[in-house]
């Protein structure tokens, strides 16, 4: 999936709308909403989401559970209906990678994470999104 970066403080507005936000789309749509856990990679991953009630601005976090590694990202849509990725201190490539590979598991179960409410507690160190220019 291609990216652009928008701005050097890791912003990301996806492109091509016909094929690549679609599908980034679709796939985080077929996740639900609260915690669940999933399968990605082969390892096992603990997975919150949250969307707002207008549903423009979609926050994830997961977890590894038997290792070390997170996934976590802001989802926002512009005033001009467009998705602006910001992903937390990673790569938007392993954000999309994450989204469009990880499987959720038909059990739901509570997960008790640090480091997911210290992330809850407080915005990513990238801040909000910024306004956008496009070239």
């Amino acid at each position: 999936m291609r990216i652009v970066a928008a701005s050097a403080k890791s912003v990301f507005r996806l492109t091509d709308p016909e094929t690549e936000i679609s599908d980034f789309q679709r796939a985080l749509a077929r996740l639900p909403t609260g915690f669940f856990k999933g399968e990605f990679n082969g390892g096992s991953w603990g997975i919150t989401i949250r969307r707002s009630d207008n549903e423009r601005r979609i926050w994830l976090f997961a977890e590894e559970l038997a290792g070390n590694d997170v996934v976590s990202f802001n989802l926002y849509q512009t005033s001009q209906m467009l998705p602006l990725l910001k992903p937390c201190e990673m790569s938007s490539s392993k954000v999309i990678d994450f989204v469009l590979g990880v499987q959720p598991n038909a059990e739901k179960a509570k997960f008790g994470s640090r480091r997911r409410r210290a992330c809850e507690q407080q915005p990513c160190s990238t801040g909000g999104p910024e306004k956008l220019t496009t070239n």
